[in-house]
């Protein structure tokens, strides 16, 4: 029978450092079926974190005539999906959505 070797500092930080990586396919924003990331939001500011948040701005619309894609505040898409909003003056998701929403026209 053979034996497990023995749990050593370095055998346990190189699988700490890979649990997070294995995690990744079960976070909703990395699927491919999900939307893209267009902003880490662990990058956003204090300031720009509340205006999301006071805007409710949402990645994924709960109405498609809704969408950040038609919003009069949208700038071109890129390749990914994503424009930058002058409302909440950073990167946005095409298919996102917040209160400030104005028809494109």
């Amino acid at each position: 029978m053979r034996r497990a070797a023995p749990l050593t500092r370095r055998r346990l930080l190189r699988h700490a450092t890979l649990l997070p990586l294995a995690s990744l396919p079960l976070l909703p924003g990395c699927s491919e079926s999900g939307p893209v990331a267009c902003i880490d939001a662990e990058l956003l500011s204090r300031g720009e974190e509340q205006m999301r948040k006071a805007r409710e701005y949402v990645a994924v619309s709960g109405n498609p005539a809704q969408q950040c894609a038609d919003c009069a505040f949208f700038g071109s898409v890129d390749a990914a999906g994503c424009a930058h909003c002058e409302i909440l003056d950073g990167p946005v998701n095409a298919t996102g959505y917040c209160t400030s929403w104005a028809q494109r026209g």
